[in-house]
């Protein structure tokens, strides 16, 4: 919220001495002072509000004229309370209202309507004045600039995080400055870097909007600066988006730029578009149709608040839309031209570890790239950069970066990286707030630790058997017990005393919850009905932690009224510094939670830094009244892990060295310096991770072990079909705890980060298969099997022998087996197979075979063919009986011998020691192609028919028979007797 701006010393002196005599003269005749203040937030403060702050109270300049000068926050309408005897901080309730004025230059409205600034802008230095005259009294704006204030640079539209320069001008001597976040009620000192002759110039970038104020002697002056919260982006596909989008991409989303917005692109013409408005809109985020501003039509533009049009451009051409904003009217304008900034490819923040891309736009020269990690001090930036005019740069940052880019024309453009920490492996609880337990059910307690507070300001405590109302709390065990039928006390009641008994009969007002603490009896937890929008409910503080540690920050949160409802709890928590800065990345908004869903866990994480006080508050979101009745508990602090990348290695063939990598941009940051790196490879066998030793060369060019600045380590590559070789790598300023955390040995008490875990494996290394045995080209005959054939492979991830397909006689390849006849028998062993078996068809087989590799590893190997050709062979048929048996004498009886197939004639064999029989006759046929065997028996014959005249790999078919003589019977020689 804007400080009120502070006039010359010698006016506040004149003003003191006027209000001192003023004092006087009440005092003396005991009339009651009239006191005037403005409500509405014109000057920053809460919106329409009947509880003025200081800074919205008029000062007495005279006997007849109060004035309130302060920067101009917003074009939001107010009014002006009157009131005897107000003071900051009380309720005047609304029948406070002034009225019955004129309205002067500078004012517009009228007595009891809403007021408005006219001619005065965000940004402006204002006084309105109060003139009496009588019983008349005027009330009019004047414009006002002070002998020593401060100038801001940008002075509107400040976006979180973006960086604002703030002077102290009329200075004539050494500035000393200070800053306040809770409307000036409280005032640190500033701890950043001030330049300038006198020190009147710091550069902040707060992340809430924040009072400066700067002293030089007795002169003070002070400053806000408004985080604006508004988006606003086009829709429409007029610059080459989706069409009617309410989910805007990046570059349809304005940039902040000094007084105004700007969205600039390479127009496509004939496009209507609208422009949208929303209360922190993000890229990517669904803006509603709803979201849709008016705008008042500028240059190059025409239409009306819906479909508008940009006149005077060409397809193709750059345009700028230029969206200003002037007591509550918006004017767009479209200028020719681009502009030079940093886009990013991922909307911001980003999570720890993403690939973030930078892109520094429009531009025809060469760019130099800077980043730092406070806006102030810079460093050339040293990663990989691309692109025609080295405009794309591909950072990995740990922790919020700016990075700047400086082009040859001079132009610079700066964009702020916030990151959310990604936390990894093990956790050390620093803070574990779970409230406690109770007596009863019903029992209730106030916040008394000295490390919490309640904001009493505003929050009174409800003892039990009392409502809860509107600005009320209490530790309880359940907020069933806080209110029932219909409310007993009256409006604006904001004493304890006056709170009514919980009735005994009617509808309970709120939820039947029971804490989150595991296992607790009674537990007990924090309930706030909350009051005013925006205002501080709660604060602990947590001491002695350590320095340098990445922190989760989370608690549980439930909606404390009844089942039924459906209106959300809104609440923001927030943590604060040593120094009562707020660290942006912890912030944690809690604002769609139901009563219906329970309870939910909100968790974020953030850097430590140097703070060993951290401060945890809890802040109103919503409105007063209905719901808004907030349950919080089990808020811890834990040290987590940041995770680190490490870059698997270049995969190699098994067997050959490979270098892993930890990915180091930033780690300076982390780290304050190159840290300690503990390598380690897990154990399959034990379940734990072993430490590899430390690299005896010390040279911070060899990775053979951990050691000091080792961001790599050579690994022989090994192939384990399942184990595979797993690493990760532990980093520290201090070995011993790299080392302690590498063996599960906590807690300890300084920053570590640890990567990510990444398997090693290695490539096929080449796969060889060769001819064990056999002849891969072979000849044979229809029925006859060939000769076994076998293979042999090898390799770190072959496991035998594999058949690929086949073709017969040339034709189409045949995948689903072997040719019928055929079988593959596996060695795993051996890594080989074994082809054999009988085909059964005539013709030319290519069957080829592979090696066999791990199932889901991709590994060449070699083809190698078996060819396969099936003759026809020769055919022996006989008939009659080749083997006979008959006396001698005997007629044989006819056998004949039919030759065919590929045979074109045969040959007779008898045994070795045996001629041909006399008796027998053996005729051959060549036109029949048959050989007959006929005559009589005389001797036994042991004979072998072959056929001759085949192909050379075909054996002769052969029929054997045996003819055997039996000898005849001689007569009995007959003797009688005589």
């Amino acid at each position: 919220m804007n400080k009120m701006v502070q006039k010359s010393c010698t006016s506040s002196l004149l003003r003191a001495w006027l209000l001192c005599c003023l004092c006087c003269i009440v005092s003396i005749s005991a009339q009651a002072a009239t006191v005037f203040a403005i409500t509405g937030g014109p000057n920053g403060t809460p919106s329409w509000s009947t509880t003025p702050s200081s800074s919205s109270i008029f000062s007495q300049a005279s006997s007849t004229r109060y004035e309130l000068c302060f920067t101009v926050a917003n074009s939001e309408k107010f009014k002006i309370l009157k009131k005897d005897n107000g003071t900051a901080g009380n309720d005047w309730g609304w029948g406070a209202e002034f009225s019955g004025f004129s309205t002067g230059s500078g004012i517009s409205g009228s007595s009891g309507s809403d007021l408005g600034l006219n001619g005065f802008s965000t940004g402006q230095d204002v006084c309105i004045v109060i003139t009496q005259n009588g019983s008349s009294y005027t009330v009019a704006a004047e414009a006002y600039t002070p002998a020593f204030y401060i100038e801001a640079n940008p002075s509107a539209n400040i976006q979180l995080g973006q960086t604002v320069t703030l002077t102290a001008q009329g200075a004539d001597r050494n500035c000393t400055w200070e800053y306040s976040e809770d409307e000036g009620n409280t005032w640190y000192t500033y701890t950043g870097t001030s330049s300038g002759t006198y020190n009147n110039t710091i550069t902040v970038s707060p992340s809430v909007s924040t009072k400066y104020r700067a002293t030089a002697g007795t002169q003070v002056a002070t400053k806000e600066v408004v985080i604006s919260s508004m988006s606003f982006a086009i829709t429409g596909g007029v610059n080459g988006t989706s069409e009617w989008s309410t989910t805007p991409e990046a570059e349809s989303v304005f940039m902040p730029a000094g007084d105004h917005y700007e969205c600039c692109f390479t127009y496509t013409a004939n496009k209507k578009f609208k422009v949208l408005g929303k209360d922190g809109g993000a890229a990517g985020e669904d803006w509603g149709w709803g979201a849709a501003i008016n705008v008042t039509n500028g240059t190059s533009i025409s239409g009306g608040t819906g479909d508008l049009s940009i006149t005077g451009f060409n397809d193709g051409d750059g345009v700028c839309l230029i969206l200003t904003e002037q007591n509550g009217t918006y004017t767009l304008s479209a200028e020719a031209g681009s502009r030079f900034i940093i886009l990013p490819n991922l909307p911001n923040p980003i999570q720890q570890g993403d690939d973030l891309k930078l892109t520094a736009t429009e531009t025809t020269t060469a760019c130099t790239w800077e980043y730092s990690y406070d806006g102030v001090t810079w460093q050339p930036y040293g990663g990989t950069i691309s692109g025609t005019f080295n405009e794309v740069i591909a950072p990995t940052p740990f922790v919020p970066t700016y990075y700047k880019v400086t082009n040859t024309e001079g132009k610079v453009a700066q964009y702020k990286v916030d990151v959310k920490i990604k936390c990894e492996g093990q956790t050390q609880t620093h803070l574990d707030l779970t409230f406690g337990t109770l007596g009863s059910a019903t029992a209730r307690r106030q916040v008394d630790n000295v490390k919490e507070k309640i904001n009493t300001n505003v929050y009174d405590f409800s003892p039990s058997g009392k409502e809860i109302h509107d600005g009320f709390y209490a530790i309880l065990a359940n907020p069933l017990y806080g209110g029932r039928g219909d409310k007993t006390t009256p409006d604006g009641c904001i004493q304890s005393a006056c709170l009514g008994s919980v009735r005994t009969s009617g509808d309970y007002w709120y939820n039947n919850i029971t804490d989150h603490t595991p296992d607790d009896v009674n537990g007990g937890m924090l309930m706030a009905n909350c009051k005013n929008k925006g205002e501080l409910i709660y604060e602990y503080t947590a001491t002695d932690l350590c320095k340098n540690m990445y922190m989760t920050f989370s608690a549980w949160f439930a909606n404390a009224a009844v089942a039924s409802s459906t209106t959300p709890i809104n609440t923001r928590f927030r943590v604060l510094d040593q120094n009562n800065q707020e660290i942006l990345t912890a912030r944690l908004d809690v604002n769609n939670i139901k009563a219906s869903d329970g309870w939910k866990q909100g968790s974020t994480a953030f850097f430590s830094g140097e703070n060993t006080t951290l401060t945890v508050q809890i802040i109103n979101n919503g409105s007063a009244g209905f719901g808004n009745d907030i349950l919080i508990d089990d808020i811890q602090f834990k040290s987590c892990v940041p995770l680190l990348s490490i870059k698997p290695a270049l995969e190699v063939e098994c067997g050959e060295s490979t270098t892993i990598t930890v990915e180091t941009e930033g780690i300076d940051q982390i780290f304050d310096g190159a840290p300690y790196y503990l390598w380690q490879r897990y154990n399959y066998q034990t379940g734990k991770w072993d430490t590899i030793a430390d690299d005896p060369n010390p040279s911070n060019t060899s990775y053979h072990g951990s050691g000091w600045d080792k961001i790599s380590y050579i690994f022989a590559t090994e192939y384990h079909p399942v184990e595979k070789p797993r690493f990760r790598v532990i980093m520290s300023s201090d070995p011993s705890v790299a080392k302690n955390v590498g063996q599960d040995i906590f807690p300890v008490c300084l920053n570590y980060a640890i990567t990510q875990i990444i398997d090693v494996d290695c490539g096929c290394s080449p796969q060889t298969m060769v001819l064990a045995s056999g002849n891969a080209t072979q000849n044979t005959c229809l029925g006859t099997a060939i000769q076994p054939v076998t293979y042999k492979a090898d390799g770190h991830k072959t496991t035998g022998i594999q058949f690929i397909d086949y073709t017969f006689n040339d034709g189409e390849p045949v995948t689903t087996g072997l040719p019928e006849g055929l079988t593959l028998t596996h060695n795993a062993g051996q890594k080989s197979g074994t082809i054999s078996g009988t085909p059964t068809a005539i013709g030319d087989y290519k069957i080829r075979f592979t090696a066999k590799g791990i199932e889901g590893e991709v590994c060449e190997a070699p083809i190698l063919t078996l060819a396969i050709s099936v003759k026809e062979g020769p055919t022996l048929t006989v008939t009659g009986h080749a083997t006979q048996s008959d006396c001698v004498g005997q007629p044989l009886q006819e056998v004949t011998f039919t030759y065919g197939g590929t045979a074109t004639g045969v040959t007779l064999n008898v045994t070795a020691a045996q001629a041909l029989a006399k008796g027998y006759t053996f005729t051959t046929d060549a036109d029949a192609q048959t050989i007959t065997a006929t005559g009589t028996f005389t001797e036994t014959l042991s004979y072998t028919i072959s056929t001759t005249g085949q192909d050379a790999v075909c054996a002769p078919a052969t029929q054997s028979g045996t003819f055997t003589a039996v000898p005849n019977p001689v007569a009995p020689n007959i003797t009688f007797p005589e």
